[in-house]
């Protein structure tokens, strides 16, 4: 038995897969196990998330890997972690936005193209609503939803 460069064993002379854990140590950053180059690459970061169940107290740990282009210069660790709470923060906005104000999760639309053409409608309205300076989409869904010249307008087409 040999030692491959992750320390995996195999026998002499086989040809291991690439493992996600098989990190060569001397390989120059921005290189893949398996000598992929990533050459945009300057930093990589590991996420940790822990969450506890309310209901059982229980723990879940969630380990998370990104990369960046970004230099320790441009952004240290703060900013990184900063950049990717900023993220999170945009998607729950617009997940949330979806789910209660639409109910999207409690659609019945399952079949064919119909989800994707209801989530095209619903983004379509969510954004004609943003640009049009409305911060909160129920009421602004309301506030359209009372006049039917009111949506028409909004979109141009009047």
């Amino acid at each position: 038995m040999t030692r491959s460069a992750g320390s995996r064993r195999h026998r002499a002379g086989a040809d291991p897969q690439p493992n996600a854990t098989d990190l060569d140590r001397n390989t120059p950053f921005g290189m893949s196990a398996d000598c992929q180059p990533f050459p945009h690459a300057d930093q990589a970061l590991q996420i940790v998330r822990r969450r506890r169940t309310v209901r059982t107290g229980r723990v879940s740990v969630e380990r998370v890997y990104a990369i960046t282009s970004l230099t320790a210069y441009q952004a240290g660790a703060a900013d990184l972690a900063e950049r990717v709470r900023g993220h999170w923060a945009i998607e729950n906005r617009e997940h949330h936005v979806r789910d209660v104000t639409f109910g999207e999760d409690a659609s019945r639309v399952r079949s064919g193209s119909a989800p994707r053409a209801m989530a095209s409608l619903r983004n379509l309205a969510i954004g004609a609503l943003r640009l049009a300076g409305r911060d909160n989409i129920a009421e602004g869904l309301r506030h359209h939803g009372r006049d039917m010249a009111r949506p028409v307008a909004t979109l141009g087409l009047a």
